[in-house]
C-alpha cells in the first residue's frame, strides 16, 4: 500500500516537474523575443504548469498513440507470426539459436556481470531520455520564440491583439499577463510598456 502511494507521488512530482519545465522553456522562448521580464510580470506557479500542460498535450498525445500502435502490431502481428515460423521446423529454429549466438555469444555471464552490464542499460536509457526531453525543450523554446514573431510580423493586423488601456486612446497590442502585471507593444514607438491589472484595458469582440 504505502509503495503505491510512494509511486503515485513520484509520479505526480515527476508530471509537475516536466509541466513546469516546458511552460518554462515556452515563457522563455516568447519572452526572449520581446525582452519581457518574468519577474515584473509576475507569471504565476500555476500558470506555468497550465502553459507547460497546453504546448506539450499534443506532442505527448502522439507520442502515446504511436507508441500504443507500434505496441500494437508487435504484439498482435510480428511476434505471433514470428513465432509460428519457429514452430514450422527444426531449420528454423536453428537458425534463429545460431543467430542468437552470433550476436550474443555461447557465454553465459556470472552474477555480478550480469548486474553491471543492468546498470549500463539503465545508464544508458537515462542518458537518452536526458537527451530527448533537453531537445523537446529546445524545441519547445524555438515555437515560443516562433510565436513572438509572428505577433511582431502581424502587428496592427490582428485586432485580437489590440487593446485600449483605460483612460488612453491609443491601440496597443498585447503580449502577455501574469498574476499582477501585464504588457503591451506600442509598434508607432517600438517600446514594450508594463501596467498593473488594476488599470484596465478594453478589446473589441
Amino acid at each position: 500500500m504505502f509503495k503505491k502511494i510512494f509511486d503515485s507521488a513520484v509520479f505526480l512530482a515527476l508530471t509537475t516537474a516536466f509541466f513546469y519545465c516546458v511552460g518554462t522553456a515556452s515563457n522563455r522562448g516568447y519572452y526572449s523575443v520581446f525582452r519581457l521580464d518574468p519577474d515584473v510580470l509576475d507569471i504565476g506557479f500555476h500558470n506555468v504548469l497550465y502553459t507547460g500542460l497546453l504546448n506539450s498535450f499534443g506532442i505527448v498525445f502522439k507520442f502515446i498513440t504511436v507508441v500504443s500502435l507500434i505496441s500494437f502490431v508487435w504484439s498482435h502481428g510480428v511476434l505471433p507470426s514470428y513465432i509460428d515460423h519457429l514452430r514450422k521446423g527444426y531449420k528454423s529454429r536453428r537458425r534463429y539459436v545460431f543467430w542468437k549466438r552470433k550476436i550474443l555469444g555461447k557465454r553465459e555471464d556470472v552474477a555480478i556481470e550480469q548486474k553491471s552490464k543492468k546498470i549500463t542499460g539503465k545508464f544508458f536509457f537515462a542518458v537518452i531520455a536526458m537527451i530527448v526531453f533537453i531537445s523537446f525543450l529546445a524545441a519547445v523554446e524555438r515555437n515560443g520564440e516562433e510565436k513572438a514573431r509572428n505577433i511582431l510580423s502581424e502587428g496592427q493586423k490582428d485586432s485580437r491583439r489590440l487593446i485600449t488601456l483605460t483612460g488612453e486612446s491609443g491601440k496597443l497590442i498585447f503580449l502577455a499577463c501574469g498574476s499582477r502585471n501585464c504588457a503591451a507593444l506600442d509598434e508607432n514607438t517600438k517600446t514594450v510598456r508594463y501596467f498593473s491589472q488594476g488599470k484596465g484595458f478594453s478589446y473589441p469582440l
